[in-house]
Formats: structure tokens, sequence, C-alpha cells
């Protein structure tokens, strides 16, 4: 919208000058000695009509400037009230993407941990199978239970 404005300012402003130059092209600065008085009214209503025309010209240009003003100051308000929330979640993306960052590295180490205690864990059943195939299955071999002695007997 403020392209057409503008272009209308351009053009009311065009048309204006052109008003003025053809009117000085024809009748030049001061008018001649010798014009007989037909013509000299006809000049002067020309040079009126003129003037009138570009004065309606540069005021409509005026107008539209003021327009195209009121068109920019309220697209610059819009787009401060979109900046300040689009600035806001910018900032929170950001925070989020720290914490999303510090999540995965603190799943990676959860991962190596994990991963290290599976080999542990696989190292201590190895140990365990070969202490029974050495010493045989604690199942197979039945003990008889021993109690401790008591204290007052001995």
């Amino acid at each position: 919208m403020t392209g057409v404005v503008l272009l209308g300012i351009i053009l009311t402003s065009g048309l204006g000058a052109v008003v003025v130059c053809a009117l000085l092209l024809i009748y030049g600065y001061v008018p001649e000695v010798t014009e007989k008085p037909q013509e000299a009214m006809r000049r002067r209503a020309l040079t009126r009509a003129a003037h009138g025309a570009a004065t309606v010209c540069f005021a409509v240009s005026a107008l539209l400037a003021i327009v195209a003003l009121g068109l920019h100051s309220r697209a610059v308000s819009e787009a401060a009230a979109v900046a300040g929330p689009t600035a806001e979640v910018g900032a929170t993306v950001g925070d989020l993407q720290e914490r999303q960052g510090r999540l995965r590295e603190e799943v990676s180490r959860m991962a190596a941990r994990i991963n290290e205690l599976e080999a542990r864990t696989r190292i201590a059943e190895t140990r365990v199978q070969a202490l029974e195939a050495t010493v045989g299955s604690p199942a197979a071999a039945p003990r008889e239970p021993t109690l401790p002695p008591r204290a007052g007997k001995q």
C-alpha cells in the first residue's frame, strides 16, 4: 500500500512540475509589451488555471505524503509488536536448544555407564560360572546347616 501511495506522490508532483514548466515555455517570465488585450486576458486566464492545477497537484502530493507517513508509522509499530514476542520466542528457543544439548550429553554419559556396567556384569557372570564349574553347583551338593555355638555352652 505504501508503494502505491509513493507512486501517487511521484506522479502528482511530476504533473504539477510539467504544468508549471509548460506555462513557462508558452508565456515566459515577462508578458510581451505589444500584447493585445484579448491575448493578455487569455494569458492571465490560462496562467491562473495552470497555477491552480499545479497547486492542486502539489496539494495532493502533500496529502499523499501524510498518508504514506501514517502507513509507514503503523507498519513500524506492527513490526515492533511482532518483533517483541519474536525476540522472546528466539530466546526461549535458544534456551531449549541449550537444554537439549545438555540432555544429549547426559544421555551419552548414561549410555556409556550402562555399557560399562553391562560389561562388568558379563565378567562377573563368567567368573560365577567358572567357580560353579570348579566347586560344583551349590544346588547339587546339599550342605548341612551349621549353627554358631551358643554363648553359654561350649
